[in-house]
């Protein structure tokens, strides 16, 4: 095995599974691939090491009326990601 080859298989650093131990990117959710592979680097992980991990969301709606709109003069400094 070349160190070329290594480098496909081996991370940089530890990192949480939900980012890109190369790169830093979000990865994508696990399919029916054997492995997750980084969008933008191109690093591999095997979808085995996703077992037992539990995402959990939920989305919480306002009820109707109680949310003021804002005009984008009154609107938070910084908008989008930073």
């Amino acid at each position: 095995m070349s160190v070329m080859d290594l480098a496909g298989t081996c991370s940089s650093f530890q990192s949480d599974l939900d980012f890109c131990s190369d790169c830093g990117s979000v990865l994508p959710l696990p399919g029916a691939q054997d492995t997750v592979t980084c969008t933008r680097c191109g690093f591999n992980i095997n979808v085995r090491d996703f077992e037992g991990k539990v995402v959990k969301t939920s989305v919480v709606f306002h009820q109707l009326g109680t949310a003021m709109p804002m005009s984008v003069e009154e609107g938070p400094e910084c908008q989008g990601p930073v």
